[in-house]
């Protein structure tokens, strides 16, 4: 982060969830930032000196907006999950806390990307029976000779890619990989997962008669209950 560099031993190492929030927050107090917690904005309006900004705490006049939401602001939650009972909970990854939090039994975790694979470890390691529906998500490790995966993308210019430089517009929504499980930023490995007992199961393609429909991955043509 500009202004505030790292400067502890551990360049490469992998900052726990209490130190990047002290870190934020040394951030906003060296620099005395005005920063306003739990502001809906409402909307971003063009004017002839710059922008105005409504939001639930006052309306503001920038010449300079900065959306910085990401892509996954928002929960999608697809129409096939109308045919699952409802007596089935099913709850979206922003919802998920911890294993004590969902019913008892077991747990079919749709989606293989970094919360999809996380969550599925934490829930087989607490004791729960899995069920992975693996996506389209690919694999890197967290750590390659010694520096983060992150640190090689940027040396080799990943990070500087253009949009009209890809193949295709839908590449710049495609899932991110897994990388980085607990215990210090350990590399997810599905692998693992299936020798631990996890049971790999192709794509979600439907939920019929009560029940969600696979497909394999590299039959798309031969789909299961």
């Amino acid at each position: 982060m500009l202004g505030a560099e790292y400067n502890g031993t551990d360049p490469y190492g992998f900052m726990p969830l209490a130190r990047v929030v002290e870190y934020f927050d040394n951030y906003v107090e060296r620099f005395d930032l005005p920063v306003h917690r739990g502001v809906e904005v409402f909307s971003v309006e063009k004017t002839i000196d710059g922008y105005l900004v409504q939001t639930s705490g006052g309306n503001y006049e920038a010449h300079n907006v900065v959306i910085a939401t990401g892509l996954y602001q928002s929960p999608k939650i697809p129409r096939l999950s109308e045919g699952i009972p409802s007596d089935i909970l099913q709850i979206h990854s922003m919802d998920y806390k911890n294993p004590a939090s969902l019913p008892d039994g077991a747990v079919l975790v749709v989606g293989t990307g970094q919360s999809g694979a996380q969550i599925a470890e934490e829930l087989y390691q607490s004791g729960r029976k899995v069920y992975l529906s693996i996506g389209s998500a690919g694999r890197v490790p967290r750590r390659y000779r010694g520096r983060k995966i992150n640190d090689w993308f940027t040396r080799i210019g990943m990070f500087d890619t253009k949009v009209e430089s890809l193949k295709s517009p839908a590449e710049m929504y495609r899932p991110h990989p897994q990388i980085s499980g607990k215990n210090g930023g350990e590399s997810l490995n599905l692998h693992q997962f299936a020798r631990d007992g996890v049971v790999l199961l192709g794509h979600v393609r439907d939920a019929r008669d009560g029940r969600p429909h696979h497909c394999f991955r590299l039959e798309r043509d031969a789909c299961q209950g």
